[in-house]
């Protein structure tokens, strides 16, 4: 029989990864309290199965970071739900990464970045995103290699490039989603303006 620990991560300067991240197990839930916490320019690795959620409201608990590394690095299956990362650097906000097993879900979260992507995916990764708002100085999602993803009743704002853009052999699905006061037009044949 397995048990399911809830792990609290307070805030006033301790970042997801200092908190109670690093203590987390499989099956674990880490609970981010409200306030802002700090990163202190350290990525936080997702790379187990875990629970990740913001207490109380959206705007109550917010990840602030100001670095050129990703905020989280998402290598599992994981949950990440009602948490706003305010990202300052010139990395994406978050990275999801690795083979057909990695099928994270992102639910209702902000994710911004005022120096690169919001959400990166790469690998052959498949994450979920739903009632997500993204924004960013360049793409709100870019899907690279062989990534596929479903992404739904998502909404990417004030874009700098393109809202959404494909590369290599990725293969994304997004739908009820909307892209507004993005930058750039790019080619259609691989960019999302608008989806319906």
């Amino acid at each position: 029989m397995t048990t399911t620990t809830t792990v609290a991560a307070a805030a006033a300067g301790q970042g997801p990864r200092r908190g109670g991240g690093e203590a987390a197990r499989d099956g674990d839930r880490v609970l981010l309290l409200r306030g802002t916490h700090n990163t202190g320019g350290r990525s936080a690795r997702v790379d187990k199965r875990v629970l990740i959620c913001g207490e109380g409201t959206l705007e109550e608990t917010k990840v602030d970071a100001r670095s050129n590394a990703p905020v989280l690095r998402i290598t599992r299956s994981a949950v990440v739900q009602n948490v706003h990362i305010d990202m300052v650097g010139f990395r994406e906000s978050v990275l999801i990464e690795g083979g057909p097993a990695v099928t994270p879900v992102l639910d209702g979260c902000v994710v911004a970045c005022s120096g690169d992507d919001a959400v990166n995916v790469a690998g052959q990764a498949a994450p979920f995103l739903r009632r997500c708002e993204l924004e960013a100085r360049k793409r709100g999602l870019k899907f690279m290699d062989s990534a596929r993803g479903e992404v739904f009743d998502c909404c990417v704002r004030k874009a700098g490039g393109p809202g959404v853009q494909v590369f290599d052999g990725a293969s994304p699905t997004l739908r009820r989603c909307r892209i507004a006061e993005g930058a750039a037009e790019g080619d259609p044949g691989h960019v999302w303006h608008k989806c319906s």
